[in-house]
Formats: structure tokens, C-alpha cells, sequence
């Protein structure tokens, strides 16, 4: 029998090497498809155990942000960035992460947490001047801070104009954002109007313009716009168009009107499949049970109050399913 020749062995190791990273690869597509679907803990699983290990900390980072573990995400997201410094995903979310410390730190760490949060949204657009998410950051940290922080109405309303020459969308939806914590409500209302106009056959451009008119307590426009969203055809934007009925049964409840409109949305909200990032199953059966005591139907609406006042996840929602129950 011959033996191997040199030729042999460099193929065999290249189809050895090929295999790892087949392998590899699959594996880090079966981590981020776990992410993307949500499933948290398969994700975790899985990227504890990935080759990858800055990618790892990336994706285990935002799963501790989901899941409200901050510093824990603030770990992982900064040995991330400080491994891929030139990446400006990594710099937004680590970015986003501080901006969340920020708002749950004691006064004298709160400005240190805002101003790294500052930095890196800054920091990823000078890498990519394009970066929506890190000028929606930016945005979102001149409204919120307060002045001798660095916070400006100015350069919030300057950074929306940035973003509306890179997503016309997303900077109209942002800068009715702004007006709201100005409360400037006629600017408000003409930019959602705005919104609606250029964006008539999106359920997220809908959904955001019929906020505008539920703050300002204008109900049955709302509900219009929210019944219109609702019956756009639009996969990317599905989430949204779930959203909508929602709103139309919190709409339905806040004007004390339209009641069998607002059972009817959300009980097709009920029969859908609720992201983490829509209102729980627990505020629409709230929700529900309001309207159907409204409606005279306490059977039904004893049933829900006493589901959610058993939920011990949101605490504050059970306490006011237990003071329905008390109307009952």
C-alpha cells in the first residue's frame, strides 16, 4: 500500500478545517435564530458555548437587556466593544445599556452612566453616519437629560432632521416623540398628520399618529386610525398591526365608548402570537374585563379580573384587577 503523500495530508487537514468551520458557522446560525425567535434560553444555551466569543458577549449582552439584568448586559456588552471597537452595533447597545443605567442609578452615577451612553451613540456614528438606532439614541438622550447634563430640545429636534434625510419614517415618528415631552401638542398632531400622509400603507406610521391623537384625548380619531392600521397588509410591520388592536380596546376603554369595537380588537389580540415587546396577555384580559363590565357581562368579566389579579409578574396590574373585582 503507498503511503499519504504530502498532497493527501494538506487535503485531508483543509477538509478537516472546512468541517470545523461548517460546523461552527451552523452553530452560530442556530444562536442567532434562537435569538431572533425569542427564545431566550436555547439562545444562551448556545452562545455560552460558541467559538465566537465576541459575538457571544454581543448576543448574550442583549439578552440580558431584554431580560432587565443590567449589569450583567453592561459586562458583556463592553467586553464586546472593547474587542471589536470599530463595530458600531456593538457601540449602540452598549450605548443603550448605560442609557437604562443611567435611568435606574442613584444621582451620583447617573451622569457617568449618561455620558458613556452619550459617547458610544456618538461614537457609532462616527463609524456609520447612517446608524438610525443611534440617532433614535441620541434623540431619545437630548430629550430625556436635563440640561446641565448635556440635554437639549435644540440638538434633539437637530438629530431627528439627520434622521429623516436617512428614514423619513423613523424621524417623523421620532419628533413626535419630541413634541410630546415638550408637550408642544399642536406640533404633535401636525407631524403625525404628516406621518399619515407620507406613510398612509404602514401599519408602524399608523400606530405611532394614532398615539399622537389618543394623548391629546381625541378618541374616536384614534380609533379611526388604529381600525386603519389594522387593515394593512404589511409582513415586516406585522407586530404593529398587532399593536393596533390593542390600542383599539385601551382607546375603547379610556373614552368609555365604542365598547364592543374595543371586545372585539382585543379579543383578536388574544388570539395572536404577543411579541415581548406588545402589552402582555394579562393588560389585554384587564382591558377586556373593563369593557365587558361596561357592557353588563360580569360573568366574563369576573373570570379575566380574577385571572390578572393572580399574576405576580406585574404586581401594579394585579392591584387594580383586584379593585374591579371589588365593581363586580
Amino acid at each position: 500500500m503507498s503511503k499519504p503523500t504530502v498532497r493527501t495530508h494538506f487535503l485531508l487537514i483543509s477538509f478537516l478545517l472546512a468541517s470545523i468551520m461548517s460546523a461552527s458557522a451552523a452553530w452560530a446560525s442556530s444562536a442567532i435564530d434562537a435569538f431572533e425567535q425569542e427564545d431566550y434560553p436555547k439562545a444562551k444555551k448556545l452562545f455560552r458555548s460558541h467559538s465566537d466569543k465576541i459575538e457571544a458577549d454581543y448576543y448574550l449582552g442583549r439578552i440580558a437587556l431584554i431580560e432587565k439584568e443590567l449589569d450583567t448586559a453592561e459586562d458583556y456588552l463592553e467586553k464586546a466593544v472593547e474587542a471589536l471597537p470599530e463595530n458600531p452595533d456593538y457601540h449602540f447597545w452598549y450605548g443603550l445599556v448605560n442609557a437604562r443605567q443611567a435611568a435606574n442609578a442613584s444621582i451620583f452615577t447617573a451622569p457617568g452612566y449618561a455620558s458613556d451612553a452619550k459617547a458610544h451613540f456618538k461614537k457609532a456614528l462616527a463609524i456609520n453616519p447612517s446608524h438610525v438606532k443611534a440617532m433614535k439614541g441620541l434623540i431619545s438622550f437630548y430629550s430625556n437629560a436635563p440640561a446641565i447634563a448635556g440635554g437639549s430640545d435644540e440638538k434633539a429636534l437637530a438629530m431627528a432632521d439627520k434622521l429623516y434625510a436617512v428614514d423619513a419614517k423613523e424621524g417623523l415618528i421620532s419628533k413626535i416623540a419630541i413634541y410630546r415631552e415638550q408637550q408642544e401638542l399642536d406640533d404633535e398632531l401636525k407631524i403625525a398628520q404628516q406621518l399619515m400622509n407620507d406613510f398612509p400603507d404602514s401599519p408602524r406610521a399608523l400606530l405611532k399618529a394614532g398615539f399622537a391623537y389618543q394623548y391629546a384625548k381625541q378618541y374616536e380619531r384614534a380609533l379611526e386610525i388604529f381600525e386603519k392600521a389594522v387593515k394593512k397588509q404589511n409582513e415586516d410591520e406585522a407586530n404593529y398591526l398587532t399593536g393596533a388592536l390593542y390600542q383599539i380596546g385601551r382607546t375603547a376603554a379610556l373614552s368609555e365608548k365604542y365598547t364592543q369595537r374595543g371586545i372585539e380588537a382585543l379579543r383578536r389580540y388574544l388570539e395572536k402570537d404577543i411579541s415581548s415587546d406588545l402589552p402582555s396577555i394579562y393588560w389585554a384580559k384587564f382591558r377586556l374585563a373593563s369593557l365587558y363590565l361596561r357592557q353588563g357581562n360580569k360573568e366574563d368579566a369576573r373570570q379575566l379580573a380574577l385571572e390578572v389579579s393572580k399574576n405576580k409578574d406585574d404586581v401594579t396590574l394585579a392591584k387594580r384587577a383586584k379593585k374591579l373585582l371589588k365593581k363586580i
